[in-house]
């Protein structure tokens, strides 16, 4: 079943969180290995009910190959699928 808050947009944005699934989307990998990544790095997540999200904030201080390429993204540095 796909959601759609984790649905990669034509044009991604920057925003203040993410779901699991959308930066997984982003970075080309399933969801579970993007958390794996997130808990070996010590994110913290924000919890909405059952839906867990990352502040930005927690991906430039704990991830910072991730923050930049999504910072690139939004710069259009980068394409987000080749």
């Amino acid at each position: 079943m796909h959601r759609r808050s984790d649905s990669l947009l034509t044009e991604p944005k920057l925003r203040a969180y993410y779901g699991i699934g959308a930066l997984a989307e982003l970075a080309g990998m399933t969801r579970h290995v993007m958390l794996r990544l997130l808990r070996r790095s010590k994110v913290r997540f924000v919890r909405l009910g059952r839906v867990s999200l990352v502040p930005l904030t927690e991906l430039e201080d704990r991830v910072p190959t991730l923050w930049r390429y999504l910072h690139d993204i939004h710069e259009g540095k980068r394409v987000a699928k080749t």
